[in-house]
This record gives C-alpha cells, sequence and structure tokens, in this order.
C-alpha cells in the first residue's frame, strides 16, 4: 500500500480529533462591549479573554493612544540588528525594566516568541529541567534547541531536587502562574534549590505580570534572574519581552534566531506599548477588584459545591471527559456565558476542564449568574466538577 500523502495524512488526523471531540473552531466575534462579547448576534458575558485589567477594551484609553502613534511610521523595515531600531522600542523597554526592577528588557512579537528566543540559547550538551506543566512555547523552544530537558511532578519540590540532585542542570524552568490551574509554585522554595545547584531559575510571568506582586510588576523579581512576560493577558495587547541582565539581552541579539532574524516591531507599536504600561501602573484599584472578585468567585463555587483549582484571576473547574467538557461549555452559553473548555492538547486526555479569567471589567452580578447557570448543568456532563 503506497503512503498516504501529506495532505491526506493530516485529514484523517484531523478526523480523530473530531472523533474525541477535540475538534477547535474560530468563534465568529462579531463586536466587543467590555466584558461582553457578541456571537451570532447573542450577547455573551465573556469569561474567556485575556484583558485582566479592561485596557484592551477601553475605548477612551484607545482613542487617546491613537493620537500618538498616529504619527508613527508603519514599519521598522528592518531587524532590529540591521536598521529596524528605534526610540520608541528603547523607552518602552526601559520602562519595563523600571517597573519590573530588572536591568534590561528586550522586545519580541509576543511571548510565545520570547520563549523560543530564550529556549534558543541552550546547547544540545546542557540540561534544563522543567515543570511538566510549563508552556507548550517552552517545551516546543527546547525541543527545537535539542538540548536535555528533564521534567518534575508539576509544583514538587521534592521531585525537583531528586532531579537536580542527579542532573547537572544548567537552568530550571517553570511558571509563577500557571495558564489552566491558575495556581502558583513555591518561589522562594525553587530559589533556594537552584542557587543550592547552581542552575539559573528561568519564570514564564506572562499571566501574572500587570496583575500580581508589587505594583503588578510580576512575583518573581526577587527570585529569579530571567523572566519572560506577555502582553496579551494583563493589558489585552500583544507582544512579549525577555527580562534579565545585560549579558542576557545581548547573549539574544548574538545567538538567539528569534530575536536576530525577526523584522522589529513598529515605532508605532513601541509608542502604544509605553502609553499602556504607564496607564496599567496606574491601575492598583483595577488590580485590587480583579482579586477580589476571584476571591469571591471561588467562595461561590465552594458553596455551590464544585471543585475549584486557582489561587487568583485564573480559575480552573475540572470535568474530565473532552465531550462532556464541550457540552457544559455549550451549555453555559445558551445562558448567556463564553467560558473556555479546555482540551487535549491544552491539557492532558481525559483532563478536560472549564477555565475561567476573572477581569476588572466583571461584577459580583456576573459570577452570580455564571454560578447559577453552572448548577443547572446535567450531572452527566460532570465527572469531576463536584467538591
Amino acid at each position: 500500500m503506497p503512503p498516504l500523502s501529506f495532505l491526506a495524512t493530516l485529514t484523517h488526523r484531523l478526523a480523530l480529533f473530531q472523533e474525541g471531540h477535540l475538534e477547535r473552531h474560530v468563534l465568529p466575534v462579531e463586536e466587543r462591549r467590555g466584558p461582553l462579547v457578541c456571537l451570532h448576534g447573542q450577547w455573551l458575558v465573556d469569561f474567556s479573554a485575556n484583558d485582566v485589567l479592561g485596557l484592551g477594551s477601553d475605548a477612551d484609553l484607545a482613542w487617546r493612544l491613537w493620537r500618538q502613534v498616529r504619527p508613527h511610521r508603519l514599519s521598522a523595515g528592518a531587524a532590529r540588528l540591521v536598521s529596524g531600531d528605534s526610540p520608541q522600542l528603547r523607552a518602552a523597554e526601559a520602562a519595563l525594566a523600571q517597573w519590573c526592577n530588572t536591568p534590561t528588557a528586550l522586545l519580541f512579537p509576543s511571548a510565545s516568541h520570547a520563549n523560543a528566543a530564550l529556549a534558543s540559547l541552550f546547547r544540545p550538551d546542557e540540561t534544563v529541567i522543567v515543570d511538566k506543566a510549563v508552556h507548550g512555547s517552552i517545551r516546543h523552544g527546547l525541543s527545537a534547541a535539542r538540548c536535555q530537558v528533564r521534567s518534575f511532578r508539576h509544583n514538587t519540590l521534592p521531585h525537583l531536587q531528586r532531579l537536580l540532585t542527579r542532573e547537572k542542570a544548567v537552568a530550571v524552568w517553570t511558571e509563577s502562574l500557571f495558564s489552566m490551574d491558575g495556581d502558583t509554585p513555591d518561589l522562594p522554595g525553587l530559589a533556594g534549590l537552584c542557587d543550592k545547584h547552581e542552575a539559573t531559575l528561568l519564570l514564564d510571568e506572562a499571566h501574572a505580570f500587570g496583575v500580581l506582586g508589587p505594583n503588578g510588576a510580576g512575583l518573581g523579581a526577587a527570585h529569579a534572574p530571567i523572566r519572560t512576560i506577555g502582553f496579551g493577558k494583563a493589558f489585552g495587547l500583544v507582544g512579549g519581552a525577555i527580562l534579565g541582565p545585560p549579558a542576557i539581552r545581548e547573549a539574544l541579539l548574538h545567538l538567539a534566531p528569534p530575536a536576530m532574524f525577526t523584522t522589529a516591531l513598529p515605532p508605532w507599536w513601541g509608542e502604544l506599548l509605553l502609553g499602556v504600561i504607564e496607564e496599567a501602573r496606574r491601575r492598583e484599584a483595577a488590580r485590587q477588584h480583579v482579586a477580589q472578585l476571584a476571591a469571591y468567585a471561588r467562595s461561590k463555587f465552594a458553596a455551590a459545591g464544585c471543585g475549584v483549582h486557582g489561587n487568583h484571576h485564573i480559575l480552573s473547574l475540572p470535568i474530565g471527559k473532552e465531550a462532556h467538557a464541550t457540552a457544559a461549555a455549550h451549555h453555559l452559553a445558551t445562558r448567556g456565558y463564553l467560558v473556555f473548555a479546555a482540551r487535549y492538547p491544552t491539557v492532558p486526555l481525559g483532563k478536560a476542564r472549564l477555565r475561567l479569567v476573572i477581569c476588572a471589567h466583571h461584577t459580583f452580578e456576573h459570577i452570580d449568574g455564571l454560578v447559577d447557570a453552572l448548577s443547572e448543568l446535567p450531572t452527566v456532563h460532570l465527572d469531576h466538577i463536584h467538591a
């Protein structure tokens, strides 16, 4: 039998996804207004989007920033190392470094791009130990670097200690706030282990930056010398950055293909980011409101008998079967709530869950309504959701 063609193989793989209730569709979003999103003419309260501080949906902020970015040219014209640099990018990087209490920052088109660039610095003869639940961009980046990768059980320091004792690792890579379960590691414990075994701690702060830590500067400044951040979560924007000592910035510009060969972000984007940074630093009230809403949501879910994971603004309701998670999300949509059903490959097979993001534009009434809608779910759709 002749081998299947490439396209035929892909078609077969996609059919398997559909059979396993793993198919995905681009939602035809028609309009957004604050916490609301319009799909097929129906307005839903959106608990799926990352715009935690409400900056991305702030029309007044958008108008003020538009007037600032309008005079700038559309394109950087070249890679950063050629002639794509600009005063606007340098100013945004300086503002980030100052806010996050780090010597330098280097901007990238996304947090995933930043993770790939950082991963590319490792050599094939070097070993990196990662938390089993790290973001896929970290794993893909390390795979492309062809370095040796070991995994420790999620947030389990004794297992990490055993690996560090057995392996000569140059780095340990984890997240300060995990994107699917919303939990946080023991950062002082991690830093202590890394110091003891002379391994550098790398921290992905994409979901914590802007929301958690002193003035929203993240959780890891006192623990990890090298961090990656993203602007698509707290800011509702796009882009990312690597924070660290000058040696990391120079190494990225000399050794990391994603930093060396990518057309630079345009000047207008640097101006936009600088304005968003200045606004985000002032939004302490929004950060406090998000924390209050998240605590309220956890208490409401617990009172309703639902098992809920998450220490901060990301909450996860474990369901189990992929088909049940999809059905639960569909039910909530009919009640006016858009919730993401996380399934493989985002999470392991059989570990499907509903994932919620609490944002500053949500209200206590929105959470009450969501919990009420969740209580109407048929029992057959819930493997693990009830505590």
